[in-house]
């Protein structure tokens, strides 16, 4: 598939998840996916206030632990709201779904990164994981908020937020019919 084939695919399977999402309830564990779902978003904001994308190869911070945590985090958030939300059997397909799409955008993205950044970044990439986390490497840098902005971070967060408002006035608005 092709780059912008790809980036259509992941955004309408989002729009069709996040309509999962508000439809399709569970009354399972609750403070479990809100962590993993929490630990998402501060690992994509932790990588958004570092990335300087095509400028300079991030190679330090979330990016010395996995060549990719912009999209780690977004698993953590997509398989946190779907253990909240979702039955357990449509929570268990999101990583297959995710993964299907993701891989092949991570290795698209490499080319252009290989063509950008040459043997810097066939180094890097022997040296770090492309998708799974390991501290093996772990090298510290410097973090900007102004960055995480620059790189609208905070579309994610507020996308969690709308989910969650959504599906409790959703809730409300069923309880409502109900007693009515």
């Amino acid at each position: 598939m092709k780059y912008n084939e790809l980036n259509f695919l992941r955004k309408t399977l989002g729009l069709i998840y996040g309509v999962f999402l508000l439809f399709f309830p569970s009354k399972r564990m609750k403070k479990l996916p809100l962590i993993i779902t929490l630990a998402g978003i501060i690992m994509r904001l932790w990588a958004a206030g570092i990335i300087r994308k095509n400028k300079r190869l991030s190679i330090r911070g979330p990016y010395s632990i996995c060549r990719n945590p912009l999209y780690f985090g977004s698993f953590l958030v997509g398989l946190g709201l779907s253990l909240s939300l979702l039955p357990f059997v449509l929570a268990l397909l999101f990583p297959v779904i995710f993964l299907s799409i993701y891989i092949p955008k991570m290795k698209q993205e490499e080319e252009d990164l290989e063509e950008i950044f040459g043997n810097e970044f066939l180094k890097y990439k022997r040296d770090v994981n492309l998708f799974c986390p390991s501290f093996k490497s772990f090298e510290s840098s410097e973090f900007s908020m102004k960055q995480a902005i620059k790189n609208k971070e905070y579309n994610i967060s507020l996308g969690v937020i709308a989910i969650f408002v959504l599906r409790r006035f959703r809730t409300l608005l069923i309880w409502n019919k109900e007693q009515g």
